[in-house]
């Protein structure tokens, strides 16, 4: 929910224009078994979290955000159908990035990512290889 950047930023700051915004849940700590991993119920839906559709619009138009990535298998929570953070996103010419893996990055704003994209003519998506330098955003050094 877009309450949630507010209290992050009351702590460590306003998001700036032009950045990614990482969303560490804690699920990639799954990511070696499947079966957490997706979470899936009786009915075979899998349930993770993700990114709600309001805060992908306040990421965007308030925030000027380049992308999102987070650490579980979509930006939309587990259950979606239709994907509305997908569609937000991709809507505004942003990127994504999904299945990251965070353990070891620490919450804040002290992180720079690096992502280097597969370059597929005419894909609208690829696989992407994604660098956390720890301790480094806003260092001026």
């Amino acid at each position: 929910m877009p309450q949630d950047v507010v209290d992050w930023e009351k702590q460590y700051g306003q998001i700036p224009k032009r950045a990614i915004v990482i969303m560490k849940t804690g699920w990639g700590a799954r990511f070696n078994d499947i079966d957490r991993y997706e979470n899936k119920d009786k009915d075979g839906v899998c349930n993770f979290p993700g990114f709600h559709p309001d805060t992908a619009k306040l990421l965007i138009q308030e925030r000027e955000i380049v992308g999102i990535g987070i650490d579980t298998p979509s930006l939309d929570y587990g259950p979606s159908k239709n994907y509305p953070t997908h569609k937000i996103i991709l809507g505004a010419d942003k990127y994504q990035i999904e299945n990251m893996n965070l353990e070891g990055v620490e919450e804040g704003a002290s992180t720079t990512f690096i992502s280097s994209p597969m370059l597929v003519k005419g894909a609208p998506e690829s696989e992407t290889r994604v660098f956390a330098v720890v301790g480094t955003a806003g260092n001026k050094s």
